[in-house]
């Protein structure tokens, strides 16, 4: 049984790692969060962040009970380029080479039934706290509700983007069954695709079962990325110092099961690799890598790829293959349902915002913060 009492919300410098690592556990338990709410994720980014990232934790309690926990880094931002703001940011740093790693399904990690008080109780904590301007909450999936505090807090949406996933239960007995719920032209190119790919040899999926082949999986992955979004003029998320030690650390030290890596291949030859992760049933389709060259026509490995991914999930067990936040022709093109993801800022009324606003209206720019360019990702 819940508690008695008010609710009452404190933001302080992380604790001791074991101590929050129990506590977060615990509610954990309790909770309804997503893979990147889950002490897996939170604690290796935690250990992660360069010393001069100082993190603080915002903990929302009932009674003696613990209801609500986020992680919150401060960083001083300028908006439109002139207007200083102190944000706050849910999860994140501020700093996009480290917020490269995406963080998708976010939210403060509430109590089973608590989740809308708690975000009200988080809000109402900080605007009795001094010394910051602006809540950044990206890719959450429940919009911030400030209740009684509505007059002194404005909350903008920045942007909004889809999600595309494949409910796995829902799935006959076959891959084919998959295939039959997909458009027409869609299940044409998997199939004439796999139909090429065979003609070398039959396609397969292997998952990385063991350390050594998850770390070889990764590295062959990075390099098809690399090579793939290089070749387009782009960086890759893995030519990010942090981005590619924070995952190599991860994948080395995450507890079994939650990372997946898989290596799709026609005899010899790579067709592709995924990396998901897996929590509770749900698959979430991170980041793949692409062998482009694999035949002159018919060549679509994304799209083999996570359809036989699909498969080899549903077989599993679990309940949804989730191919994340985007507006990618490939989601939509193999998601069997879909959902929203928001990006929001909550504000203090400032005075500062009518100038932010006049130069944007100036500059003929959306009234929409755009806390980071809406470019999905930076090639991850």
């Amino acid at each position: 049984m819940t508690a008695p009492g008010p609710f009452r919300a404190g933001l302080r410098p992380i604790p001791a790692r074991a101590d929050l690592e129990q506590e977060w556990k615990a509610l954990e338990d309790r909770a309804d969060g997503s893979f990147f709410t889950s002490w897996i994720w939170i604690g290796c980014w935690l250990e992660s962040l360069p010393t001069a990232i100082r993190p603080m934790v915002l903990r929302i309690a009932k009674g003696d009970r613990t209801v609500g926990l986020g992680i919150l880094v401060k960083k001083r931002i300028w908006r439109s380029g002139v207007v200083p703001s102190r944000a706050l940011f849910l999860n994140a740093t501020g700093d996009s080479e480290l917020d490269e790693l995406t963080v998708e399904y976010n939210g403060l990690l509430a109590e089973r039934g608590r989740e809308h008080d708690v975000l009200r109780g988080a809000c109402k904590a900080l605007l009795a706290r001094r010394g910051w301007d602006e809540w950044v909450l990206d890719a959450v999936q429940m919009a911030p509700s400030t209740g009684a505090a509505d007059a002194e807090l404005t909350v903008i949406v920045d942007h909004e983007r889809p999600c595309h996933s494949v409910q796995l239960r829902r799935l006959g007995s076959s891959v084919d069954a998959y295939l039959a719920e997909l458009g027409q032209k869609t299940r044409y190119n998997i199939r004439r695709s796999l139909k090429a790919y065979g003609e070398i040899c039959p396609v397969r999926l292997d998952e990385a079962g063991t350390a050594g082949e998850a770390a070889a999986c990764l590295d062959g992955l990075k390099q098809l990325h690399q090579a793939h979004w290089t070749s387009r003029g782009r960086r890759g998320s893995f030519g990010n110092r942090f981005f590619d030690q924070f995952h190599a650390r991860f994948v080395r030290e995450a507890p079994k099961g939650a990372v997946q890596l898989l290596r799709i291949r026609a005899g010899d030859v790579v067709i592709g690799y995924l990396y998901n992760f897996v929590y509770r049933g749900y698959v979430y389709s991170y980041t793949a890598g692409f062998n482009y060259a694999v035949v002159s026509e018919q060549n679509r490995p994304g799209l083999v790829a996570h359809a036989l991914a699909i498969e080899h999930n549903r077989q599993a067990g679990h309940a949804v293959y989730d191919l994340m936040a985007g507006h990618g022709e490939y989601k939509q093109s193999l998601g069997t349902s879909s959902s929203t993801l928001g990006w929001y800022v909550v504000r203090r009324n400032r005075r500062r915002w009518a100038i932010e606003r006049a130069l944007r209206a100036v500059r003929g720019q959306s009234p929409a913060v755009q806390t980071r360019p809406a470019e999905e990702g930076a090639g991850r």
